[in-house]
C-alpha cells in the first residue's frame, strides 16, 4: 500500500513514479513483465496538496498503469490530494476526510522593503521586462502580475479538466464544486467526488473482491480475501500492489 503522504512535491513524485514503472518492467529474457502478475494497485492518499507539476506527474502516471487503481482517502486528500485521485478506477473517503480544495494559488514575497531597510541592494540584468517576476529583491510590476495571474488561471483550468475528466462531470458542475471549496467525506459521495464511505480495510476488500481471484473458500462458500496477498514495493511511503 502506498501512502501518499505530507506535501506533494518532486521528489515524492519521482519516487512513487520509479516504484511504479519498475513495477512493470520486464523481470526476464523473455520480456515477461510484473503486470502480469499485478491485479490492481491501492494508493492511501493522506495530502493537502502541493506542487502542480508534480500532482500532474503522478496524475499521468497512475493514468498510465495497466491495471485498476482503487483510492483510500485518508483524513484530508485535497488541492493535488485529489487531484491525483481523480481519475481513479473507485475512491474511497471516511465521512469526516477533507477533501475537494480544487483550485490553485501562489505566493511569491516582495523585500524589497525590508532589504531597503537593512541597507541591501541588488544589481540584477534581465533579459526582458518580466525577467524578475519570481525575484523577491524585484518589485512586481502590473505586468508581471498579469503574467502569473494568467499561469494560475492556466493551471486551474487544467485543474477542472482533470476532475470533469476523471469523474466524468461536466466542467459547469466542476466550475461549481471548485472554486477552492472544502467537502467533507461524505458531501463529497453526495456530489460525486467520490463513490463510496469508508476506510482502508474497505478499499483493500473491494480491490481484492473486484480485480483479483481467490484461492480458497470460506465455510459459507464465499471467496476467501485473506488468501489474497499485498505485496508492498518498498517501504510504508511506497505503493502497495496485489498479485496473483
Amino acid at each position: 500500500l502506498a501512502h501518499v503522504s505530507g506535501a506533494i512535491d518532486e521528489a515524492l513524485a519521482r519516487k512513487l513514479v520509479t516504484k511504479l514503472r519498475q513495477a512493470t518492467a520486464p523481470t526476464d529474457n523473455n520480456n515477461n513483465n510484473n503486470k502480469d502478475d499485478i491485479k490492481c494497485v491501492v494508493l492511501r492518499i493522506t495530502s493537502p496538496g502541493g506542487d502542480a507539476i508534480a500532482s500532474e506527474t503522478i496524475s499521468q502516471e497512475l493514468q498510465a498503469l495497466p491495471v485498476p487503481v482503487v483510492v483510500s482517502m485518508g483524513n484530508v486528500a485535497a488541492s493535488g490530494g485529489y487531484y491525483i485521485a481523480a481519475h481513479a478506477d473507485r475512491i474511497f473517503a471516511a465521512n469526516k476526510t477533507l477533501t475537494g480544495s480544487i483550485g490553485v494559488f501562489a505566493i511569491r514575497a516582495d523585500l524589497t522593503g525590508l532589504a531597503n531597510k537593512y541597507g541591501i541592494t541588488t544589481d540584477p540584468v534581465a533579459t526582458g521586462t518580466l525577467a524578475g517576476t519570481f525575484d523577491s529583491l524585484t518589485p512586481m510590476s502590473r505586468a508581471m502580475q498579469d503574467g502569473v495571474a494568467e499561469a494560475i488561471d492556466r493551471v486551474y483550468d487544467n485543474f477542472k479538466t482533470v476532475v470533469s475528466d476523471g469523474r466524468k462531470l461536466d466542467k459547469t458542475t466542476v466550475e461549481a464544486l471548485a472554486q477552492g471549496k472544502i467537502w467533507t467525506g461524505r458531501q463529497a459521495k453526495e456530489i460525486g467526488l467520490v463513490d463510496e464511505i469508508g476506510g482502508l480495510d474497505r478499499a483493500l476488500a473491494y480491490a481484492k473482491r473486484t480485480y483479483c481471484t481467490a484461492t480458497s473458500k470460506n465455510e459459507d462458500g464465499t471467496d476467501n480475501l485473506e488468501d489474497i496477498p499485498v505485496v508492498t514495493m518498498g517501504g510504508k511511503d511506497d505503493k502497495m500492489v496485489f498479485r496473483k
